[in-house]
């Protein structure tokens, strides 16, 4: 079963071109996001002996796929409620930086995977791969090798049927509402999914028309658009402020303990994206060569964040 692992993970993760093995795809019902999320942490959990946990930030898995972060969020987030325990993460310091990490369980795995090789040892499985491009801008069409070896021609309005029976596949991916940006990302998705985490977050608050009132305040005010880094931060602000006004009924009481751990468990939440949208903002200074003093005060944010986390962490225990 190990030696099946270790062929799985040198299927995984991408270099020229960015490949997506079919077990993924299937596994995922046909979203091939989430299935190149998945083969990018495969990969790397080969870095790491079995057993051990590895480090990736949001902001690289997207560099590395051509992926927003908002869709590696989501996509992880998908991941983990398919695959429960299998998949774990946590939030810990990687190189004096606050990054998640994972601890990818390769047996179970397989077990999910491949199905049928477990009750046939003798057969080795090698599954074929299907490269995927996750942008369609600028793409050419495409040519790829199927199981015997010869060349099929993918094109362009091929991958884009694909990508549309995917999107029907998981309609919580469906993109419902669009937010303006500015800079190369002109515009940000919301989809179903966000729409239904945000009313379950913020029972108090119409989402849906707060939204519309985000878009007109973005087109109204174009040079104080937000960027894709900000853009998730600001919409989270803005449901807090509408959620603590508190002028929207609550369809029914709830017991104050069940309040009191639903407004931790929101509180923490923001936190863990204020420190993500902060990671990335230490890693542009690092990379920009911003002076020590700026370095130095990124950091004091983060790990003030951090331990107001691990105080609502302590306090969520408690009840």
């Amino acid at each position: 079963m190990a030696r099946l692992f270790d062929v799985v993970q040198e299927l995984s993760g991408q270099s020229s071109s960015i490949s997506v093995p079919r077990p993924y795809i299937r596994f995922c019902r046909g979203n091939h996001t989430h299935a190149a999320v998945l083969s990018q942490l495969v990969f790397w959990s080969s870095t790491k002996r079995s057993g051990q946990w590895f480090y990736k930030a949001h902001q690289e898995l997207a560099n590395e796929l051509e992926l927003t972060i908002d869709q590696v969020r989501h996509a992880i987030k998908q991941l983990k409620k398919r695959l429960g325990d299998l998949l774990k993460s946590r939030i810990k310091k990687a190189n004096g930086i606050p990054t998640c990490h994972y601890l990818l369980d390769g047996d179970r795995l397989i077990d999910l995977l491949f199905p049928a090789a477990q009750s046939n040892p003798q057969i080795e499985t090698a599954p074929e791969q299907v490269v995927q491009p996750m942008c369609e801008d600028n793409f050419p069409n495409q040519t790829s090798e199927n199981g015997n070896g010869k060349s099929i021609s993918i094109s362009t309005d091929a991958q884009a049927q694909t990508q549309a029976e995917a999107e029907q596949l998981d309609p919580m991916s469906e993109v419902v509402f669009e937010l303006p940006l500015k800079g190369k990302a002109k515009v940000h998705g919301i989809t179903l999914g966000d729409l239904s985490e945000w009313k379950s977050l913020y029972p108090a608050v119409d989402v849906t028309q707060e939204l519309r009132k985000m878009r007109g305040w973005c087109q109204a005010n174009p040079t104080r658009q937000k960027t894709k880094q900000g853009i998730g931060r600001f919409i989270h602000s803005w449901l807090c402020r509408e959620q603590d006004k508190g002028y929207a009924p609550v369809a029914q009481a709830k017991p104050v303990q069940l309040d009191e751990q639903s407004d931790l468990k929101r509180k923490i939440r923001l936190l863990e994206m204020d420190v993500d949208s902060e990671n990335t903002t230490l890693m542009n200074f690092k990379q920009r060569g911003y002076s020590p003093d700026a370095i130095r005060s990124a950091e004091n944010r983060i790990n003030k964040m951090m331990e107001e986390r691990q105080s609502l962490l302590e306090q969520l225990k408690e009840h």
